[in-house]
């Protein structure tokens, strides 16, 4: 069973939206700004990182692409030492959806203090 709200972030509010199909998305706001996040958990990197997508997913991002919005796709990465998905990867939803190789991800996985100061910018 996966937790949902594993960012660490007091001063951030989160709102899940699950509806229409459309899963482990929770919106993100900081004072006026928000972002949208599709969580997704992965128990180790293989050849590359390409989420498991709904077509609801995608006409999610769809929409939110029409309204101005965004919508990022954090990928938990569970640390084989501890069980713990204690480091993230994330992707926008082009990426999410065409997947990334096991590279590209090794280099761009981060704790979840980094992932909490990469959704502070996304909201300035």
């Amino acid at each position: 069973m996966h937790q949902t709200g594993l960012l660490p972030a007091a001063d951030i509010c989160s709102e899940s939206i699950n509806n229409n199909g459309c899963y482990g998305v929770v919106k993100y706001t900081l004072g006026e700004q928000s972002v949208y996040v599709k969580q997704v958990f992965i128990n180790r990197l293989g050849g590359g990182v390409k989420p498991d997508l709904s077509a609801d997913d995608i006409e999610f991002f769809r929409y939110l692409d029409s309204i101005l919005r965004y919508c990022y796709v954090l990928v938990y990465v569970r640390n084989a030492s501890t069980g713990d998905y204690d480091s993230a990867i994330f992707l926008d939803d082009y990426e999410a959806i065409q997947g990334i190789s096991k590279e590209e991800a090794q280099q761009r996985l981060v704790d979840l203090n980094t992932v909490v100061n990469y959704l502070k910018t996304a909201m300035k």
